[in-house]
């Protein structure tokens, strides 16, 4: 698939190539076993429209699946190809949704979130090219959703401080290979203004 806003640019002769901030949302997906579960590919197809759906209504997009023998996983973004103020909250609405709505295995999806800038544009040659997002907080967001318990989702100190909106719990600082030692925290969900409160 390609995203429409994308799909757009591209009919416009846009290749969309640039450095955008970008709220990255890795997606470990429970392990399917396509050889001997029947329901295995049904399931992996709600899993997907699920993803989609929960991306799209906050207006983020899910850009890339990659399934093999140590199960799937999902890259969701927000910040690209489209950009909104409130990125990084839409983005933790969505993991949330994802985290604890897979259909038929509510709970069981483990999330990372990480912000930063990322290279945005096509990438491939001539015969087959897409959309992709590159950067090295694509790849913390992989580490942290590794790190996450089912259901759970992860964020680092800088996706934490870009929401102020949400409660977290700090889970305290890890070394991941590559980034040294990185704080995280588990992202409890939306907080109620006061604002909202009052009214």
């Amino acid at each position: 698939w390609i995203h429409a806003r994308v799909r757009e640019r591209l009919r416009a002769g846009d290749y969309a190539t640039e450095l955008r901030l970008v709220v990255t949302v890795m997606v470990r997906l429970p392990r399917l076993d396509f050889d001997a579960d029947e329901g295995a590919v049904a399931a992996l197809d709600a899993w997907v429209r699920h993803l989609q759906r929960a991306a799209e209504a906050h207006g983020g997009a899910l850009f890339d699946l990659v399934v093999g023998d140590k199960g799937a996983y999902a890259l969701v973004c927000f910040g690209a190809p489209t950009s909104h103020e409130d990125d990084p909250a839409r983005a933790l609405r969505a993991a949330r949704t994802i985290a604890q709505g897979l259909p038929h295995a509510p709970g069981l999806a483990q999330v990372g979130v990480a912000t930063g800038d990322c290279w945005t544009g096509l990438v491939g040659g001539d015969a087959l090219r897409t959309y992709g997002v590159l950067g090295t907080d694509v790849n913390l967001a992989a580490r942290l959703m590794t790190l996450a318990a089912p259901g759970e989702v992860l964020v680092t100190e800088r996706a934490r401080a870009a929401a102020p909106g949400f409660s977290f719990e700090p889970r305290g600082a890890t070394t991941l290979k590559g980034f040294g030692e990185v704080g995280t925290h588990r992202c409890v969900g939306e907080v109620t203004s006061v604002r909202r409160l009052a009214r």
